[in-house]
Order: C-alpha cells, then sequence, then structure tokens
C-alpha cells in the first residue's frame, strides 16, 4: 500500500532544501526560455541569432534542465552532482545516446557537433549557476 504521508512529507523535503529549489526554479525558467524561442525567437530573422535560435538554443537550455532534473533525484539519496568534470561527463555521456543512439532509433536524426557544443556549454552555465549559488549560502 502506497503512504501518502511518506510522499507528502518528501516532497515537502524536496522543496525546503534549498540546493532543490535551485534546481527547481531552473527547471521553471529554461521550460520558459524553451517556450518563448519555440513561439517567438524561433521566427524573427536575426541572422546568425536565427540560426542559434532554430538549432541549438534549445540545445543548451537542455543540458541545464536535465542537470537539474538530476540532482533533484539525487538528492532523495542525499547526493549531488557539484564537480565540473563530473557534470562534463554525464553530459558527454548524454549527449552520446541524443546525438549518435538517436539516429538508430530515430531515422531522420542527424548527428551535428555543434548540438554537443552547446549541450556542454549548457553544462558549463550550469556549474557556473550553481558554484555562485553555493558560495552565496
Amino acid at each position: 500500500m502506497i503512504d501518502y504521508n511518506l510522499i507528502a512529507i518528501k516532497l515537502k523535503n524536496l522543496i525546503k532544501n534549498h540546493n532543490n529549489r535551485l534546481n527547481i526554479y531552473l527547471i521553471i525558467i529554461t521550460i520558459f526560455l524553451a517556450l518563448i524561442n519555440i513561439l517567438f525567437l524561433k521566427n524573427l530573422e536575426l541572422g546568425i541569432l536565427t540560426i542559434i535560435f532554430n538549432d541549438h538554443f534549445n540545445d543548451f537550455l537542455a543540458s541545464v534542465l536535465i542537470l537539474a532534473y538530476i540532482n533533484i533525484c539525487l538528492s532523495f539519496i542525499d547526493y549531488e552532482l557539484k564537480s565540473f568534470y563530473v557534470l562534463i561527463v554525464v553530459i558527454l555521456l548524454i549527449s552520446f545516446v541524443w546525438e549518435y543512439v538517436a539516429i538508430f532509433i530515430k531515422p531522420y536524426s542527424v548527428f551535428d557537433y555543434l548540438d554537443i557544443i552547446a549541450y556542454l556549454i549548457g553544462a558549463i552555465v550550469y556549474w557556473m549557476i550553481i558554484n555562485r549559488y553555493y558560495k552565496c549560502i
């Protein structure tokens, strides 16, 4: 039988945790920015920025979102990804799946090394945000 009180306590502790709060905010912000990109920015003619918003901005946001989500999930076992090198390895493994394995799953997928660069930049930005946040608390 499901213990709903235990689930409620876990969710309450999840939100009370300062690190999780930051990750929840990051998830909300990345979803909001992705929506702005999809609804508005992709339709603008901005030269090279059009290519970035059409092809790579959501990849950048995806790595921030996935790392925030992973850290929320890991908080249930009292662990967190904070190391620069660990974050980079995780994002490289994820980008391998998204860029290489996806070709075999979805036939019209195309490998794009610029997407991997966007994922890495997103991971670096995530690392910079969490490091700055940890220095402030």
